[in-house]
């Protein structure tokens, strides 16, 4: 659990954040890994309902709070409150220091499964499950696609606890449902209908009971392994060729887990985002139970090798073009990472069919008869209602669902993208088979804990407030600051901006700092600590083979002091430009999602010039003449006046040349849409790395020269060393120098510092980064070059597209000094 603050020291007031012209904002990763003790379930632990609660502002007792001698007082609000509550007791005749939440700014506890808000306590601490997974895969995308899948789904089933259940469907213009349990694979068909009625002719569970198609891992891997070597590419015929039923199999089978399971695990889970009760006078929900698959849910893993086009939920429809002949397909967003460049894409409208062979379905009409002109691929008006309906009832059932698209062509996906976001799940995109880590990433994703059903609560002093939320979390819509997050993963991160209450902020004479707490209550499934050896429960130990797994409901308190900056070099000097850049990747993105790129990137670069013309107004060193106040070069840009400053023009320039605010032809059309899901959820450090690759040299394979680098080419060539990392997020190169002398090894041994930074950076990051070994005048060097981003982008016409950072600084620069003309700055 982690709390970024974009100032570190909190502006005293509205006035003097405005005057600085910085963000007033927190990141949070509410599941980031937890060091304190773990969870126990002996008598002595304390529970939620242990925990001391303020009775005006609900805040829980905390590390800041102060201790009387009848009283406590609340850290946030000032509150007295007395000892002679229940709960307070234990703070006036119990040593405070043996109690966790008074001597650590972070803590755990268990808490009731029943718990729908941070503040319910009351019920059962654990209950026993079994982990469902599912794998739904597309079969028509070629025969190396296959391959891809067949591999990454037996990673699955090594990532996979022992006790778990796990079913495997594959579609194509039919459902195949895989029936493994008795130890010989039989596959059941069932046609999905093309009519907008039901989406297969059969239900899936008349067709296979659940039972039979949940198959247990641990007696039934070996067999599992065998029906995933049979998976074949679909063979269709002519009419059908390359019929891809996602949106119709994803719809049966959430039909087909939701009626099958619904009774056959106890509990119920409570509907995520739209809570369908009323609250009563106390404040809590009186939830009506909805019928799921259990507390702990299930994960569907959806594998797709192009764009939906059959059944309900198809991403391309057919048009014949004398019946509309003024009918054209809707623009797809065309965006570039410098990572892909060397792949051409196929436009969506031509990627109906297998990756190998794009193909053309006709329609197939109930009365069995085609049209008779040859239909044309459009793009469908109503696939992304229809996903956004089966995310909400993905999310009720409690499915997350995690959609991998490996594709050269386009699939729709920002279509299909609230289904991963609203579910729970991930959306991640593999343009090219053949550096495609997708067995790495399922495994990872797999085996990393899981935060399900999490509720998650800011708490502030009175002087400010929680005003808009940025990520995969949806706000309550009856509880203020409270948000629901289906689920996290442990570098999982949300942003929060803040506003201040009233115009004196943090100068009243209350008599005591500004205060934040975060209180993130979720669900987890850990191994059973009566299982084997009967050590405590642990999502991080790998134990050889738990034969139960109980889930878990827990609650973590996090609590913060601000310090207060009163003047605007204390606001400077405060900044965290990872932070920042995170706030304005939401606050562009979303402008850029709802005005256009052009928009999103003239806001982002106005907000530079108007932060860097504060700075210049506030710390930059004093005019002393009138000839000096007409100079552009008296501007400073770079702020190098403030080292904490120094990072941001860099950071927006490079926000400026990327996916999010870019838009190239001839580069994958669902790009775009994968990065702007990705980002998401990215935490600050691994979004600057996303958005400005860190660059370092070594003197040798075992000896760093310096540990970054401008991404310029004169950073290559006056540098004077021959070896370069390149840690692009998606990629990881190693980049050896014309110059680099023979007797150095290439490539750098395994035990070398070099290739274990690499390796660390490829184990640590969520998507496995693809690995490229480099040398100049040898090696195709583009992929390297490409990523040198300060330089300036050049357009098919020969000219400059984009401008690179010393003509950009220029540019600011010459901005920031007419803007300040205009205000009158440095006349006498």
């Amino acid at each position: 659990m982690a709390i970024y603050l974009t100032l570190n020291a909190a502006p005293q007031n509205g006035s003097l954040r405005d005057q600085c012209g910085l963000p007033f904002a927190c990141v949070v990763e509410p599941f980031a890994r937890y060091d304190g003790p773990s969870i126990s379930n002996n008598s002595d632990a304390v529970l939620a309902e242990d925990i001391g609660r303020c009775a005006e502002c609900y805040a829980y007792v905390n590390y800041w709070c102060s201790f009387q001698q009848r009283a406590w007082m609340c850290s946030l609000c000032g509150a007295c409150n007395e000892y002679a509550t229940v709960k307070n007791q234990r703070y006036a005749r119990k040593p405070r220091e043996s109690c966790p939440e008074v001597k650590r700014s972070l803590v755990e506890v268990a808490c009731s499964l029943d718990a729908t808000l941070p503040e319910d306590t009351e019920g059962p601490v654990e209950q026993e499950v079994t982990p469902i997974y599912v794998a739904l895969v597309d079969t028509t995308g070629g025969e190396e696609y296959l391959e891809l899948v067949k591999s990454a789904l037996l990673a699955a089933l090594e990532a996979l606890p022992s006790c778990a259940l796990f079913g495997l469907a594959t579609y194509n213009d039919q459902i195949e449902l895989y029936d493994v349990v008795g130890g010989v694979t039989s596959i059941r068909s069932v046609p999905i209908l093309e009519s907008y009625g039901s989406p297969t002719a059969l239900e899936l569970q008349d067709g296979l009971p659940l039972g039979a198609f949940l198959a247990p891992v641990a007696s039934c891997k070996d067999a599992l392994a065998a029906a995933l070597e049979t998976l074949e590419p679909y063979a269709g015929d002519e009419r059908r060729e390359g019929c891809r039923g996602f949106g119709s199999a994803l719809q049966a089978v959430l039909r087909y887990l939701g009626t099958g399971l619904g009774d056959a695990q106890e509990g119920s889970r409570a509907e995520r985002i739209h809570s369908n009760g009323s609250a009563g006078v106390s404040g809590r929900h009186e939830l009506t139970p909805v019928p799921s698959l259990g507390r702990a849910g299930a994960r569907l893993m959806t594998f797709l090798g192009g764009p939906p086009n059959y059944g309900r939920g198809a991403v391309l429809e057919q048009d014949v073009p004398q019946t509309s002949p003024d009918r054209s397909p809707q623009p797809v967003h065309d965006a570039t990472l410098p990572d892909l460049n060397p792949y051409s894409y196929v436009p969506i409208s031509q990627a109906s069919g297998s990756a190998a062979k794009p193909a053309v379905a006709h329609t197939h009409h109930q009365n069995g008869t085609s049209n008779s002109a040859e239909p044309r691929w459009v793009r469908s008006g109503s696939a992304k209602a229809f996903y956004e309906e089966a995310a909400t009832a993905a999310a009720a059932l409690g499915v997350s669902v995690d959609v991998y698209a490996v594709s050269a062509g386009g699939c729709g996906l920002d279509a299909l993208e609230p289904l991963a976001s609203r579910s729970g799940g991930v959306m991640y995109l593999y343009p090219h088979v053949g550096a495609a880590a997708l067995p790495q990433d399922v495994y990872r994703r797999l085996a990393e804990p899981c935060a399900q059903n999490g509720l998650l609560r800011l708490r502030t002093s009175p002087e400010y407030s929680v005003v808009r939320s940025y990520g995969h979390l949806f706000p309550d819509d009856r509880f203020d600051n409270l948000c629901h997050v289906i689920a996290a993963g442990p570098s999982t991160a949300f942003a929060f901006d803040f506003d201040f209450t009233n115009a004196g902020g943090f100068s009243s004479d209350r008599g005591s700092p500004p205060v934040l707490q975060m209180a993130f209550q979720y669900s987890i499934a850990v191994p059973s600590s009566k299982d084997g050896s009967g050590a405590e429960a642990n999502e991080n130990a790998k134990s050889p083979a738990p034969s139960r797994y109980v889930l878990q409901r827990r609650l973590r308190i996090l609590t913060l002091r601000l310090d207060v900056a009163r003047l605007p070099a204390q606001v400077y000097a405060a900044v965290d430009a990872d932070a920042i850049l995170l706030l304005l990747m939401h606050k562009i993105g979303a402008a850029a999602a709802a005005q256009g790129m052009p928009e999103g990137r003239a806001l982002l670069q106005d907000w530079l010039v108007l932060f860097t013309a504060a700075y210049n107004r506030h710390l930059s060193t004093p005019l002393t003449s009138a000839e000096q106040a007409r100079s552009i070069f008296a501007v400073d840009a770079e702020f190098a006046g403030s080292e904490a400053l120094q990072p941001l023009p860099r950071l927006v320039y490079a926000l400026l040349r990327s996916p999010l605010l870019t838009e190239l032809k001839q580069q994958h059309a669902d790009l775009r849409t994968a990065i702007c899901h990705l980002w998401a959820s990215l935490p600050p450090q691994e979004l600057r790395t996303a958005v400005y690759p860190l660059l370092t040299s070594f003197s040798n394979p075992d000896t760093l020269a310096y540990p970054r680098h401008s991404l310029s080419r004169a950073a290559l060539t006056t540098s004077g060393v021959p070896i370069f990392l390149l840690n692009a997020f998606t990629e990881v190169i190693v980049y050896y120098m014309a110059s680099t002398p023979p007797d150095l090894p290439f490539p750098p041994p395994q035990t070398s510092l070099l290739r274990r930074k690499v390796n660390a950076v490829r184990a640590a990051r969520r998507l496995t980064p693809q690995l490229r070994m480099l040398r100049e005048g040898v090696d195709e060097v583009a992929p390297f070059m490409r990523h040198l981003i300060e330089e300036p982008e050049m357009g098919a016409d020969g000219k400059v597209a984009f401008p690179g950072m010393v003509q950009f600084l220029y540019d600011v620069q010459t901005e920031v000094w007419e803007y300040l003309q205009e205000q009158g700055y440095g006349e006498r």
